[in-house]
């Protein structure tokens, strides 16, 4: 991980040891190639990588190695010829060469050329889990050696990002070990919890906190990893575990779903209330279980074709949040579409019953269009609209489908907050 998101800083610890170099490149011809055949080629500006220092290195000792370079041609190029003709290197038989500098020019490998060619770390994409494995024997060597290496590990884990952390890091341990580790992370960040007890319960930091951040806050202990991941499923994947239950082999699933929220309680404000009073007789493991599952069945009920307008605009009512109601450009151009069509269509028929005999048939055949008003399905659709919210200066239009998820974690968080302090 070290090589790959900071090389530069794998780089300065991996390019003071030359020998390094020499086990990477002894007896591997396609290292040797893709880290030295970077030679320029006619029209080019200037060779790259390992070629450049290779090229550079022999140049200022041509009178030492220069003969230790093979070409490919009848005979080898001059180091005049080749200063002035640089492509000329094209020419050279890379494998063999460097070769010859392993076994002959060992100062190559202790050169300024040479490491300066190692700085921006891309030499490691040649093999990372020979470096990765490399570093990790530096840790296992001399003291010296071990504590060089200690500190740039702990700079560039306090420098990375904990979530790029989290995400290359935590999918190889145990679910034991994912406990633990969110265990204890619960149980450290709890102390700074409650000393800025009276901050977390702004609205503004509240926003800003997801429901994990909450019960980390807390200091909720796991017992097993299904637990936060049965929370996890229900309040932040509920679209998924809809698509789920409408696939074919959960049909019998879904189908005594739908039985048990049809014998619900007309009375679910109630009930809400008795769980949330009887919540806090349970440990706070269990109720936010509850919690979550509670959730989930609110993005259900949402989420289903009959929850039409008026429910969401209900729940918003709930939650004192003010709302706006906001359609698309789109649905605006048709409704001034159809008022304009209405108009023309109305100077029309005058011009007609100008013209005309006003025949019985006649007006029949028009009697539709004498009063014509906008029809149920021409109205913009209540149904069709979006929302803008309070909570985010009605600067976002949310549809139903946005809102169901929205509205959900709105809630549960609240829920959660309130469980955590009660």
């Amino acid at each position: 991980m070290l090589c790959e998101n900071s090389p530069r800083l794998a780089a300065k610890l991996i390019a003071k040891d030359s020998s390094v170099f020499k086990r990477l490149f002894s007896g591997h011809p396609k290292r040797i190639l893709m880290w030295f055949d970077k030679f320029a080629g006619v029209g080019q500006s200037e060779h790259q990588q390992g070629a450049r220092a290779l090229a550079n290195y022999a140049f200022r000792n041509r009178d030492l190695c220069w003969h230790l370079l093979e070409w490919e041609g009848k005979h080898s190029q001059a180091p005049s010829t080749v200063a002035a003709k640089p492509h000329y290197f094209l020419e050279l038989d890379v494998v063999n060469t460097v070769l010859n500098f392993l076994e002959d020019e060992p100062e190559f490998w202790r050169s300024e050329e040479f490491r300066v060619s190692l700085e921006d770390g891309e030499f490691l994409s040649i093999d990372i889990p020979f470096f990765a494995e490399y570093l990790v024997k530096k840790l296992a060597s001399d003291i010296d050696s071990a504590l060089d290496t200690w500190k740039v590990l702990k700079d560039y884990l306090r420098d990375e990002s904990f979530s790029v952390l989290c995400h290359q890091l935590l999918h190889v341990a145990s679910d034991e070990k994912l406990v633990r580790f969110i265990n204890d992370l619960s149980s450290d960040l709890s102390h700074g919890y409650k000393k800025d007890r009276k901050n977390i319960k702004t609205n503004s930091y509240r926003k800003a906190m997801s429901w994990m951040e909450v019960l980390v806050y807390a200091g909720i202990q796991w017992k097993s990893l299904m637990q936060p991941m049965f929370c996890n499923a229900c309040i932040k994947y509920g679209r998924n575990l809809l698509r789920i239950l409408e696939e074919e082999e959960h049909e019998e699933d879904a189908s005594s779903l739908r039985e048990l929220m049809n014998i619900r309680s007309e009375d679910e404000k109630k009930e809400h209330w008795a769980l949330r009073e009887k919540s806090l007789r349970m440990d706070k493991t269990s109720a936010c279980r509850y919690a979550a599952l509670e959730a989930w069945v609110l993005f259900y009920q949402l989420s289903s074709e009959s929850a039409g307008a008026d429910s969401y605009e209900s729940l918003l009512d709930e939650c004192g949040i003010q709302y706006r109601h906001h359609f698309s450009a789109v649905e605006k151009a048709d409704g001034r579409e159809r008022k304009r069509n209405k108009k023309r269509s109305k100077r029309s028929r005058k011009r007609k019953h100008r013209r005309r005999d006003s025949s019985d048939e006649e007006d029949s055949d028009d009697a539709p269009w004498s009063d014509i008003e906008l029809s149920s399905s021409d109205r913009l659709s209540k149904e069709e609209q979006g929302w803008r919210l309070s909570i985010d200066n009605y600067s976002l239009t949310w549809t139903k489908a946005d809102l169901a998820e929205y509205l959900t974690g709105f809630a549960v968080q609240h829920w959660l907050d309130w469980l955590v302090n009660a």
